[in-house]
């Protein structure tokens, strides 16, 4: 069974409406990953932030407020939204965030 779908050769997008399917499909089919890479980054960090003590003494102050003040809690709000009626509209800020080495 062979489809004729014209696809964009430059950016790769279906037709308007078979792509707005494709889009919310892969959100509905993505989402259970998204939230275990969250709960992952949260269990490193919580790691991380005990070998911290080991591997940083001089450091560790700044390093903890930095790991358990500002990035744990960023994590935990996104995976807390991630259960959000709000969630895809702001689905790519979140990827982004993943994808960015936290």
């Amino acid at each position: 069974m062979t489809t004729n779908i014209q696809i964009n050769p430059l950016t790769l997008r279906f037709p308007e409406e078979l792509e707005r399917i494709f889009i919310d499909d892969y959100f509905k089919k993505s989402l259970n990953q998204v939230r275990f890479a969250l709960l992952l980054v949260l269990f490193i960090l919580a790691i991380s932030g005990i070998l911290d003590q080991w591997t940083s003494p001089d450091f560790r102050a700044k390093a903890l407020f930095f790991r358990y003040g500002f990035l744990f809690p960023v994590t935990l709000a996104f995976l807390m939204f991630t259960f959000s009626r709000f969630l895809p509209m702001s689905y790519y800020g979140i990827s982004i965030y993943l994808k960015s080495g936290v």
